[in-house]
């Protein structure tokens, strides 16, 4: 993908990856199909409707505006870790009990 996609091209890509037509992506988000087209055609987004668009096309809110996925592996390895830790602490508890 390139750097300089904007929303609306972004849009517009992950509507055709998905295979909607203008009017399903449209109903999904709850706006009009001419609403909706004219965000793809570069129309600024009025209101606070990005939230129902990263929804529709299932992505997160950082990669409908940055265009950047987040990073799901990261993600997954600080919550692993964060769980080590926890059981290393229910561990520590469980040592000191018996002393």
């Amino acid at each position: 993908m390139e750097s300089q996609e904007t929303i609306a091209k972004r849009m517009r890509r992950l509507r055709h990856e998905r295979n909607l037509s203008l009017k399903e992506a449209a109903a999904l988000i709850g706006v009009p199909t001419s609403t909706y087209k004219e965000w793809e055609y570069g129309r600024a987004i009025q209101g606070e409707p990005y939230e129902r668009i990263a929804k529709c096309f299932g992505i997160s809110l950082q990669e409908l505006i940055s265009g950047r996925a987040p990073d799901i592996q990261k993600q997954q390895l600080s919550e692993r870790v964060r769980c080590l830790k926890e059981c290393l602490t229910a561990l520590e508890r469980e040592l000191l009990a018996l002393a």
